[in-house]
């Protein structure tokens, strides 16, 4: 097997001449961009159906936003609930060009995303002189990730390109490049300042790190300062209510109590990367050099997230694992040599555990992505969604506590803290009060142009789980659903006029 590794074709080598040659050498530039578009289509189609009911809360936005030029979930009411301006943008722009069906439009910026990613890996395998399969590898196990896969329609694809760009462009010592994809990857979460930052001072010299540092600022302020004004707060309300939550879940207990014993398998072949990519830490750490300092700055810089989220007492939303397990991927993906044993058996391991999740995944397509602990999935949702009109007279409906495959598929406007402002304010001001002195500094500069808001009556009509902090009223309708792990379970609809 070691033979076989090493007798594989390299990148033809440009030496001048011969135009065949210059073809194949752009070729073999553009293999993993190929590779990665087609991994892309291949994964929506695989997925589309079954998105997360919080990548739903995404299509909304985007929808809402290319047809009605609003920031929000809900025509006509402007909301700063979304985490990832970025990946806004580019759905918004994809449903226009797809005639307002952003879902297809999510098939293409993915398919762009991992093109990108592609063509950013192969940058860093040549600036790294890798073997020619390290950026294939990476793209599939970044695919046939399970947990990576089921945040299809969210941001986190997005953040896997903006970290291997950032990373890419710092191996090869180009700060203005560094400084510019970092602005991008702060537009696609707040959060990914962290891995960012470290990739950033860990890979370039400190004197051209505060300048890529000032370059990422100046393509990613503006924004936040336009969100400040227009929006009510410089950075997404989101933010706040969804750390220091409290919650007896941590991103560190959760792991094992919840999402192992729900998913077992799921959770397994999401975790091997992170531990094969532990394993090649401690080789780096042995090796030295240029290309092990890579791959321990990503592998820091994926476990700094996940620290800084823990601490930070981040609600264990699965997502927010995505940038451990995509830093534990390059570095695993990084540590493929031609003439290396940790380099083969990193081959030899990551073909196993693709092979293994894509049996995992069968059949496809999905019906519902793993680890989202949704109550339902999105075509029950959907199937729900389409009642509501009849049933209520076209009057707004409360949520069940999950809102995006309700909110894009209802008639009704599904009101909901994500949706209505109204419905946010108050558990704001709630997180205002419990904050201590400096937090509540921070709040209140974020919040100095946010508009003062009415109380407005909850809807008459709400949408509950039997057993999940029921509604008192009258019951309308019910629906039997199957949740995330499978379990039955009761949606009502409830009309509450008579009990306020």
């Amino acid at each position: 097997m070691s033979a076989l590794l090493e007798k594989l074709p390299a990148p033809a080598v440009l030496e001048g001449g011969s135009s065949a040659r210059s073809w194949r050498f752009e070729m073999s530039q553009w293999g993993s961009a190929m590779y990665g578009a087609a991994l892309g289509l291949a994964l929506f189609l695989v997925t589309h159906r079954a998105m997360s009911d919080d990548a739903m809360i995404t299509l909304t936005y985007a929808r809402n936003l290319a047809e009605h030029g609003v920031w929000g979930a809900m025509p006509g009411v402007t909301a700063n609930t979304q985490s990832s301006p970025l990946n806004m943008w580019l759905l918004a722009a994809g449903g226009l060009l797809a005639n307002g069906h952003v879902v297809y439009a999510l098939g293409i910026v993915l398919s762009l995303t991992l093109a990108v990613t592609g063509r950013w890996a192969e940058g860093l395998r040549r600036c790294l002189g890798l073997h020619w399969a390290a950026p294939y590898l990476a793209l599939t196990l970044v695919v046939c990730s399970p947990l990576l896969a089921s945040t299809v329609g969210l941001e986190t694809y997005l953040g896997v390109a903006a970290l291997t760009g950032v990373a890419r462009y710092a191996a090869a010592d180009r700060a203005a490049a560094v400084g510019v994809v970092a602005g991008v990857a702060l537009l696609t979460r707040l959060d990914m300042i962290v891995p960012v930052a470290v990739l950033i001072f860990a890979l370039l010299p400190w004197w051209r790190s505060f300048s890529a540092a000032a370059v990422g600022a100046m393509v990613a302020v503006p924004w936040h300062v336009w969100s400040w004004f227009a929006l009510g707060g410089a950075v997404p309300d989101t933010t706040w209510l969804k750390s220091s939550s409290g919650a007896a879940l941590t991103m560190a207990t959760s792991v094992g109590s919840y999402y192992f014993a729900r998913w077992p398998v799921a959770t397994f072949l999401t975790a091997l990367p992170v531990i094969m990519g532990l394993a090649c830490g401690v080789w780096a750490l042995t090796r030295g050099g240029r290309h092990a300092r890579v791959v321990l700055a990503a592998l820091i810089a994926g476990w700094a997230h996940w620290a800084v989220m823990w601490l930070g007492g981040a609600y264990p939303q699965f997502w927010y694992f995505a940038p451990l397990v995509a830093c534990s991927i390059l570095a695993t993906a990084l540590s493929l040599h031609c003439s290396n044993r940790l380099g083969l058996a990193t081959f030899v391991a990551a073909l196993v555990l693709a092979t293994g999740s894509l049996v995992a995944s069968l059949p496809a397509p999905w019906s519902m992505a793993y680890l989202t602990g949704n109550y339902a999935s999105t075509p029950q949702y959907a199937a729900v969604a389409a009642d509501l009109g009849r049933l209520t007279g076209g009057q707004p409906v409360g949520s069940p506590g999950e809102v995006g495959a309700l909110a894009f598929h209802a008639p009704v406007p599904i009101v909901d803290y994500l949706t209505d402002p109204a419905v946010t304010r108050p558990l704001l001001d709630e997180r205002y009060r419990d904050a201590g002195p400096l937090k509540q500094t921070l709040l209140r500069w974020n919040w100095a142009h946010r508009e003062t808001l009415t109380s407005t009556p909850l809807p008459r009509y709400q949408l509950a789980f039997s057993g999940v902090g029921v509604t008192s009223g009258r019951e309308v309708a019910r629906w039997q659903v199957l949740d995330s792990a499978e379990q039955p379970r009761t949606l009502m609809l409830l009309d509450t006029a008579l009990t306020r």
